[in-house]
């Protein structure tokens, strides 16, 4: 049970602590150059916890090959007010902060620290900086910067929570999603010198149901083959012209198995569907660049200046 007379981080104390935030900065590295990604939702970031971060326009990024790279410094105005009768711990015990990090769709949790709060009248500043591992995350991760008990010399006061480690409030939190409408485009690499430069992998059984993530819609990159510098995913699509190709082919293979094969096409068009599913990613491309499906012929030509526009 939990008891609501205990000390937390309320609306009251929040204000108090004076928390702000300098605009997180999310990246990758190609060729040791930095490439910012640009967020595509900043229409959701007016307020602190209802912050979400999509980076649909970067084509070429795709968090199975490249590292997801986060820098993020937050300041408390007045961390004095955290420590006290009044506050959440006693004078004399140590609070820290950490960043939780969970993914429901890779199964992962992770659990960082940020740094160590001071009791005094100065402002204090916090750097965050992550660097995530290709292929280590997927669909939608959930980002929290939270303030707990480091260390509890006095436990004296039974209106505050005592207990080292246990999480005293939130200061922030917010979203990435890495699968979704416009996202990025599912690729994974393999090794075979006697295989084809490219291949696709598409095992959709319901496209209202079944994510635009590798597990049922991928192109395979075969980095044996001889051609494979050409088109290598770490540089950039926009100097690249045989990717976008094989990217637009592949895209197209995966239209007309919805089309041909399930024979939903016309469903996935017309129907509504969840984010990040393959019904929602097809149909956003169709409604973006006004696809004609009835013109099956042209689709080809269609698809490959859309793709161009992108990175253009």
């Amino acid at each position: 049970m939990v008891n609501m007379l205990v000390q937390r981080l309320d609306d009251k104390l929040f204000k108090q602590l004076g928390y702000s935030y300098v605009e997180k900065e999310f990246y990758y590295y190609f060729e040791s150059e930095k490439v910012l990604l640009e967020n595509s939702q900043d229409e959701f970031n007016d307020e602190i916890n209802k912050q979400e971060f999509l980076f649909s326009g970067d084509p070429q990024w795709n968090p199975e090959i490249h590292h997801l790279m986060m820098d993020y410094t937050i300041v408390l105005n007045n961390p004095m007010f955290l420590f006290g009768a009044e506050g959440l711990t006693h004078e004399q015990n140590n609070l820290g902060l950490a960043i939780v990090l969970k993914s429901r769709d890779s199964s992962y949790t992770k659990v960082k620290k940020i740094g160590s709060i001071q009791r005094e009248e100065e402002q204090q500043s916090f750097s965050i900086n992550l660097d995530f591992e290709p292929a280590s995350l997927r669909g939608t991760i959930e980002f929290n910067i939270v303030i707990y008990l480091e260390k509890a010399i006095d436990r004296s006061n039974l209106l505050q929570i005592n207990e080292e480690g246990a999480i005293l409030g939130e200061l922030e939190r917010f979203y990435v999603h890495l699968d979704g409408d416009g996202a990025e485009f599912p690729m994974q690499e393999f090794e075979d010198k006697d295989g084809p430069l490219w291949k696709t992998s598409i095992y959709v059984d319901d496209p209202f149901m079944d994510l635009f993530t590798l597990d049922h819609f991928c192109l395979h990159i075969n980095k044996a083959h001889k051609r494979y510098r050409e088109i290598n995913p770490g540089y950039k699509v926009s100097f690249n012209r045989l990717l976008i190709e094989i990217i637009s082919s592949a895209f197209e293979q995966l239209i007309y198995y919805l089309k041909y094969e399930l024979n939903m096409l016309n469903d996935i068009l017309t129907k509504e569907s969840d984010s990040g599913t393959i019904a929602s990613v097809i149909k956003y491309y169709f409604d973006t660049y006004e696809w004609d499906s009835s013109n099956i012929d042209q689709l080809s030509a269609m698809v490959r200046e859309s793709f161009e526009s992108r990175v253009s």
